[in-house]
């Protein structure tokens, strides 16, 4: 994975962007329900038609369940540092935009640095998560 920090949003024309929750990384490595639209994200990317961008807090979602054995940790940690995906880490503008997410109320504050991180790169929002349905006014998204 290659460590980014933020930055404004990328409005110009080119690839189109998305953001990978956890459940959506999940759905792809246990080949669940959903696993099918994360791989066509992937197949966008190899044609040079998206980028794809993970939160540091998928990051933390990801550690803290390998490390509760939740999931087969050293196969996955090593499956999603072979994804090769750009890292968006906090910044200013994330806090605030995840400060105003949280504030809309019934969203974890893992899910609104989430949200914020997609909004920071003008993403769409890959999940599998019913939470963010209410940020759709708010998040470009992609339901698994």
């Amino acid at each position: 994975m290659t460590e980014t920090q933020s930055s404004p949003p990328q409005d110009c024309a080119g690839p189109e962007s998305f953001l990978l929750d956890t459940s959506a990384i999940l759905a792809f490595y246990h080949d669940e329900d959903g696993a099918e639209t994360v791989e066509r994200v992937f197949e966008q990317r190899e044609r040079g038609e998206a980028v794809i961008w993970v939160s540091f807090m998928t990051l933390f979602e990801i550690k803290y369940l390998t490390l509760g054995g939740h999931v087969d940790s050293d196969l996955l940690l090593f499956r999603l540092s072979t994804l090769d995906l750009d890292q968006v880490w906090p910044d200013d503008r994330i806090v605030q935009f995840a400060a105003e997410i949280k504030a809309l109320g019934k969203i974890s504050a893992a899910d609104a640095f989430i949200a914020a991180s997609a909004m920071d790169r003008s993403a769409t929002l890959v999940h599998g998560d019913k939470e963010f349905l209410r940020l759709s006014q708010k998040v470009r998204q992609l339901t698994i």
